[in-house]
């Protein structure tokens, strides 16, 4: 169950700093 919630949840906040990254070098 754990593995469950905390996959997405990673991969989520990966691709916010993705997103926030580039948002953040243009």
């Amino acid at each position: 169950g754990y593995f469950i919630l905390c996959y997405p949840l990673s991969r989520y906040s990966r691709y916010l700093e993705n997103k926030f990254n580039a948002s953040h070098h243009h």
